[in-house]
């Protein structure tokens, strides 16, 4: 599991860098720096390239327990089979640390290659300049840098969004330490919050038959099809429970922490962030859902139409664009959208902004020119809700560190 997200970290950073117009030529290293950070910051011992974790340091870890692209996932269990493997060998099966692709011939080709698939949605990227492998870890390291949380939170919000709901409680009569407030309990609750959302999601496709199975496993255990109703109003009670839970320990996470400001210039600043991040919970919904609207509206730009049925879905489609012109300037100047700005992102945005209207169908053809323009801003859209979320997510959480040290 760490293996896979580092690897979708190393994904993910190849894409800011081509939003930097930097291309990085292979990210199987970057994966392998990444898996060596995460064990150097958890205090985890590397076997063959992957951090260990040992059985009491899991909770960190949580994963889901649904499993449903392994029809036969539970039979028998994995330690059955390790079992039985074990008496079937003739000899010892000699291990090896080295990774599984450079058994392979002409290993560095084929993670180029496979680099080039994640790069292949860039028309231009061709033409950016390389990093080199010492620039793309240093680039990666600051990255990681400028991601990592305080770590008095314990990973308890590393996966978790801090979402204040108005009105804040009142200060704690007494400062909780943060020490209480992220144990391992806490963080292990929360996780496994995160966990079942992302599983309940899975079993409603499930049920809509949106997801084509017979059988799937959950927590080691077989299920049919038509059991999976069953399960999923199980698992959404169970859910319900550990949010109230969750609910009402980031209360006493906000008390504690306006009690340890107390009344001074530092607490007032401290309640603004509050409000601005409540506020920007509820902009990230509306501004996204705008996006989302423009790039439905515009689905019929991949279909083959006659003249009159384009004509028409552009009057639609340039409405769509004049609301997404409103919420692409409203995110540049955000209190908290606007962190994730950017040179590269600030000229693209003049770009698209200087015209009141873009033509995007021509007599008989579309305008690709214009249609790029627009495209470019609308991933752009996306990178700052999304990125300026995390950074004023990180933001409000530093100066809560802040108070809490200097209480």
């Amino acid at each position: 599991e760490l293996a896979a997200e580092c690897y979708q970290k190393a994904v993910t950073f190849t894409g800011l860098q081509l939003v930097e117009s930097r291309r990085v030529a292979n990210l199987y290293p970057l994966q392998a720096l990444l898996l060596q950070e995460t064990a150097r910051k958890d205090g985890l011992a590397l076997r063959n390239g992957l951090p260990d974790v040992p059985a009491g340091g899991q909770n960190k870890y949580l994963t889901s327990r649904l499993t449903f692209d392994q029809q036969w996932a539970s039979h028998p269990a994995v330690e059955d089979r390790i079992s039985h493997l074990n008496l079937a060998a003739e000899a010892p099966v000699e291990t090896t640390a080295a990774l599984a692709i450079t058994l392979l011939t002409a290993p560095q080709e084929r993670e180029e290659a496979l680099t080039g698939l994640v790069t292949r949605d860039y028309p231009d990227s061709e033409s950016f300049p390389q990093l080199s492998p010492a620039e793309s870890r240093q680039f990666l390291l600051e990255q990681e840098d400028q991601n990592e949380l305080p770590g008095l939170y314990n990973g308890y919000y590393d996966a978790y969004n801090l979402i204040p709901e108005a009105p804040l409680p009142a200060p704690a009569t007494t400062v909780i330490p943060p020490a209480d407030l992220f144990s391992s309990a806490a963080v292990k609750r929360v996780n496994e919050l995160t966990v079942l959302d992302y599983d309940l999601i899975i079993l409603t496709a499930i049920t809509k038959r949106e997801i084509d199975l017979k059988t799937f496993d959950y927590d080691g255990q077989k299920y049919r099809r038509r059991q999976a109703e069953a399960l999923l109003s199980d698992l959404q009670n169970q859910a319900e429970k550990l949010r109230e839970a969750v609910a009402q320990h980031e209360q006493e996470v906000i008390a504690s922490v306006l009690a340890a400001a107390g009344t001074t210039e530092q607490a007032a600043a401290l309640r603004g962030r509050f409000a601005d991040f409540v506020a920007a919970d509820g902009d990230y919904k509306r501004l996204l859902a705008t996006l989302t609207a423009v790039q439905e509206e515009g689905t019929f730009l991949q279909e083959t139409l006659p003249y009159d049925a384009i004509r028409h879905r552009m009057i639609k489609f340039d409405a769509r664009v004049a609301d997404f012109r409103q919420a692409l300037s409203e995110a540049l100047e955000h209190p908290v959208y606007a962190l994730a700005v950017n040179p590269v992102i600030r000229e693209d945005a003049d770009k698209f902004l200087a015209r009141e209207q873009w033509t995007y169908f021509r007599k008989d053809h579309y305008d690709e020119a214009a249609l790029e323009v627009l495209s470019i801003n609308l991933t752009n859209l996306e990178f700052l809700l999304n990125r300026g979320y995390w950074l004023g997510k990180r933001a409000l959480l530093q100066e809560m560190a802040a108070v809490w040290q200097s209480a």
